[in-house]
């Protein structure tokens, strides 16, 4: 899914937009939603419709959703219960949670963006994409540390325990 991600969004990079779909994601206002909009307009072509291609995109976010926040919620659950340290196993409970969330703000983020591709942008549409989208990246980003971390707790754990006999 990542890789059918980056393909279909590689037209979403423009001189204006380098981050892709992520300026979408991420304008919180009308007038931000109208230059991302206007960049990919400009760069467009008969053949390769940008507008459309972030349409694209933007609906196999819904399948790519499901596997990155089951894979994100299985793996920082069955880790949390590998981990002896109660925080970090706490941590990873909280997050395995947070993934499931942040799947379903993704949702609303989709929903949104598409709503403002379709030619329905508004101020308030902008500001919930904006704050749907800050939100779930910082659940995502705290489920993939908190991963790293529980990784580590639990090779260390291993080791000691490895030492210990």
């Amino acid at each position: 899914m990542i890789f059918i991600m980056l393909i279909s969004g590689k037209p979403l990079n423009t001189s204006e937009t380098p981050c892709g779909i992520l300026h979408l994601e991420f304008a919180n206002t009308e007038e931000k939603v109208l230059q991302v909009l206007s960049a990919w307009k400009k760069n467009s072509s008969n053949t390769n419709d940008i507008i459309a291609a972030a349409k694209g995109n933007t609906w196999f976010d819904f399948l790519f959703l499901l596997f990155y926040a089951l894979f994100l919620y299985s793996s920082c659950y069955r880790l949390s219960r590998m981990v002896t340290n109660k925080i970090i196993s706490s941590l990873l409970s909280f997050f395995a949670i947070a993934a499931l969330l942040a799947g379903g703000l993704d949702m609303l983020e989709n929903i949104g963006m598409l709503l403002s591709l379709s030619g329905q942008a508004s101020h308030a549409i902008a500001l919930f994409t904006s704050i749907v989208s800050i939100i779930k990246w910082v659940l995502v980003l705290g489920a993939i540390t908190s991963l790293i971390v529980g990784i580590l707790v639990f090779i260390f754990q291993r080791k000691t325990k490895m030492e210990v006999v």
